[in-house]
């Protein structure tokens, strides 16, 4: 059994956790309605959001240092293609593709500020998040 190594993050990766977080449960909130209008919807989206966290959150082997996954500018590549997804999802009515902006925004933030060790553990919870979407 793996066993669980802390690490520490920068003030830099915190703000950009804490605004991925951020961002994320205002989508939740102005979305509200559409995600949970399906009869189990809450639950759906309660059960996988809680398996993508503890995806991320198992324990892992120290190895593979503090470094992050993406480099700056994989992250920022991410991002940006993100925040054009998400804009084009709302002009165009596609609900997916703000979907899918908001998951690879996310994946860039995340990617860029967790240590490498989470490297394989972000695509799985990506793909579990990504079928939460009704």
């Amino acid at each position: 059994m793996a066993s669980f190594t802390p690490f520490k993050l920068t003030r830099d990766r915190q703000a950009v956790l804490a605004g991925a977080a951020i961002l994320f449960g205002i989508w939740l909130i102005l979305n509200y309605d559409r995600l949970f209008s399906d009869p189990n919807g809450l639950l759906r989206f309660v059960l996988g959001l809680g398996f993508a966290i503890l995806i991320l959150l198992r324990p892992k082997p120290g190895a593979g240092g503090d470094g992050s996954v993406l480099s700056g500018r994989a992250g920022l590549a991410l991002a940006l293609a993100g925040t054009l997804l998400i804009p084009a999802g709302l002009i165009l009515g596609v609900h997916q593709f703000e979907w899918l902006g908001l998951l690879v925004l996310l994946g860039g933030a995340l990617g860029w500020a967790l240590p490498v060790r989470f490297r394989g553990d972000l695509a799985w919870a990506g793909f579990l998040l990504y079928s939460l979407h009704p």
